[in-house]
């Protein structure tokens, strides 16, 4: 990146600040949703903005239709090659803030979240049971009764906002408890998970150690 894609010191500052941002929306997604299968070859930067955008987001579920991070050690991809590049200032200035800011406007109330999360999540149940199944098409699923399939979606998206609650900052009530926590700790938390050495030598693809 210092060699191929930034010209100037002002440039390189713009291209770090849009580079952090997107990766915290990427680490957000990935963790509420459980994406899995985030490899480098599916991730692409764009050299005249910084902005990282992914060819394929995987989802995958367990026997019980629940999101399944299938054997990922890590919420989401924050290797030391990501974390030495964005810098100590870009991940407290931008990545964590970026983040939280976001789950937080996913949070408010009156916003569509749920609507739009379980039309995601009902089709996606479906396509991943029939591609289970090895049929062609979702009419074709018959092992599977429709309260299953509502019942699985259902826990899905109360457990998909119960992690985005988790990353965006307590209310206005809980805030006002001398007790309460650094609004971005539980986020931060997430960032140390994703970067320690532990949980990256125990993940099984070896693309997730110190190369981006």
């Amino acid at each position: 990146m210092y060699k191929t894609m930034v010209e100037n010191s002002k440039t390189m500052w713009t291209f770090k600040r849009q580079f952090a941002a997107s990766v915290a929306l990427s680490s957000l997604v990935s963790f509420v949703l459980r994406l899995s299968g985030r490899t480098p070859s599916k991730m692409l930067i764009s050299k005249a903005s910084g902005s990282l955008t992914h060819l394929e987001m995987v989802t995958s579920y367990n026997d019980r239709l629940q999101l399944d991070l299938s054997g990922e050690t890590v919420p989401f991809r924050f290797t030391r090659n990501m974390a030495t590049f964005i810098g100590q200032q870009g991940m407290e200035g931008r990545m964590v803030a970026s983040a939280v800011a976001a789950a937080q406007a996913l949070c408010q109330e009156g916003n569509r979240l749920s609507s739009l999360l379980g039309l995601f999540l009902l089709q996606d149940i479906l396509l991943f049971i029939a591609r289970r199944l090895g049929v062609r098409s979702v009419a074709a699923i018959t092992t599977v009764t429709p309260a299953q399939v509502q019942h699985a979606c259902l826990h899905n998206m109360v457990q998909t906002i119960a992690r985005l609650e988790r990353v965006a900052p307590p209310d206005q009530k809980a805030a006002a408890n001398p007790g309460t926590n650094n609004p971005t700790k539980n986020f931060r938390d997430l960032v140390a998970m994703s970067g320690a050495p532990s949980n990256l030598a125990r993940h099984p693809d070896v693309t997730w150690m110190a190369w981006y």
